[in-house]
């Protein structure tokens, strides 16, 4: 459907609950975090925003493959980049599981200017500012 001239993001959840909150918790106490470590994403989605507004189940599902693999993807001095990052559920949780001070970052990119300035919100939300930043970017573009 269309909002104030925009495309609403579609709503093909397998969970109808979670599409139709803003704000969403995400609990990763599976990954077994250092003590002192929290083991939570804040995540805002706004469908306003469009496609890239919501978390879409595929973005669970790599955020748990990532809190779930840490160990063996997310190395020491790790540097990530997502592309098409919408609320960036994937980075984020990268993020999270970065150990600080090992000199990982997380580079979160979106062509989206609406959805980067909801991803930056969420980044801000989480704390994760000293291991994020954004990117506007449009794969297949110049760098």
């Amino acid at each position: 459907g269309l909002a104030g001239g925009r495309q609403m993001a579609p709503r093909s959840f397998d969970n109808e609950r979670r599409a139709t909150q803003s704000r969403l918790h995400i609990n990763f106490s599976h990954a077994n975090l250092e003590e002192g470590r929290e083991g939570y994403l804040c995540i805002e989605q706004n469908d306003e925003v469009g496609i890239p507004g919501v978390v879409y189940d595929a973005g669970f599902v790599l955020a748990a493959y990532i809190t779930q693999q840490r160990r063996e993807i997310l190395t020491p001095g790790k540097q990530v980049l997502e592309l098409g990052c919408g609320c960036g559920i994937a980075g984020l949780a990268a993020a999270l599981m970065l150990n600080n001070g090992d000199g990982g970052s997380v580079t979160l990119t979106d062509r989206n200017f609406d959805a980067l300035e909801l991803t930056s919100q969420n980044i801000s939300a989480n704390g994760l500012q000293s291991k994020v930043r954004t990117a506007c970017y449009s794969f297949g573009g110049d760098p």
